[in-house]
């Protein structure tokens, strides 16, 4: 195995607990890696500013730079530096063209979640969106994800003009995720019902290709540890893509290391003491 230049993790399911905070075991090692000089950088569906992420607070900065890849891919966010470096968006009209088609009578209740530009709103087409009565559990736990403002899809149509880093279709009635695809979404399915929608083409491999040329590393020298189908590009991009223990088969298939222990049991814990600092 080439030495690792650059360690590229997902947040849920793999080095954080699912819709949580990091799993302790991981904390130490990874801040080991940094010290080693080894680019440790988080690649997760998660908004950017999620309180769960904590980067700065358990240690994960180097120096002035806490770089995260939020949004599947959708935006490039320097956290130490309060500032986007990179965003691929949905644009603003292919936003409406999707809630236009949560509103075609065969997918009636399919319910759309965007996260605006401006890092501050979420849009969606559900009745009163800050209420938590009758929303699917997938919802609610995205909201513990986001200390914004909520705007009703409805309301805000007239004067809608925003790009959007990702949407989140909930409760997706039968043939709604592939309508989205056909329209030239990214969509990566997170559940029966549940899909990952970003703009044309924007995946975690696209943002994690153009943070290597930034950072000038070679793709021979990377590694990239995930466990859902919105982890596949990247898996298939890196030089060393792992899955774990409770990795969805589609990641397990592509990946070039499989590991048989689970999130929770200190997975990603183990790869970078065996594989990155290679104790």
């Amino acid at each position: 195995m080439q030495k690792i230049k650059l360690l590229a993790l997902d947040m849920d399911g793999t080095a954080y607990h699912r819709m949580g905070y990091v799993i302790e075991e991981n904390i130490k090692p990874i801040q080991t890696a940094l010290k080693q000089g080894v680019e440790v950088v988080f690649v997760t569906g998660r908004p950017v500013h999620s309180r769960p992420n904590q980067i700065i607070e358990n240690g994960f900065a180097k120096d002035d730079q806490a770089i995260i890849i939020g949004y599947n891919g959708g935006a490039i966010y320097n956290i130490a530096q309060k500032k986007i470096i990179k965003k691929d968006p949905i644009k603003a009209d292919l936003v409406r063209k999707a809630f236009a088609l949560a509103e075609q009578p065969e997918f009636a209740g399919s319910i759309l979640w965007a996260y605006v530009d401006d890092l501050q709103t979420v849009v969606t087409n559900v009745a009163q969106p800050s209420h938590v009565a009758n929303k699917p559990n997938e919802y609610l736990d995205e909201m513990k994800f986001f200390d914004g403002n909520f705007a009703e899809w409805k309301e805000i149509t007239p004067t809608f003009n925003n790009d959007c880093f990702k949407m989140i279709a909930f409760a997706a009635r039968p043939g709604f995720i592939q309508a989205l695809a056909d329209l030239g979404f990214e969509v990566a399915l997170d559940g029966r019902t549940t899909s990952e929608v970003n703009a044309p083409g924007i995946n975690k491999a696209h943002a994690l290709k153009w943070l290597l040329d930034q950072l000038k590393i070679d793709q021979a020298h990377t590694m990239a540890v995930g466990d859902g189908n919105n982890d596949i590009a990247m898996i298939k991009f890196v030089g060393c893509g792992v899955s774990i223990a409770n990795s969805v088969e589609a990641v397990k298939s592509v990946a070039k290391l499989h590991i048989p222990l689970t999130n929770v049991e200190g997975a990603v814990a183990h790869i970078i003491e065996q594989y990155v600092l290679k104790k």
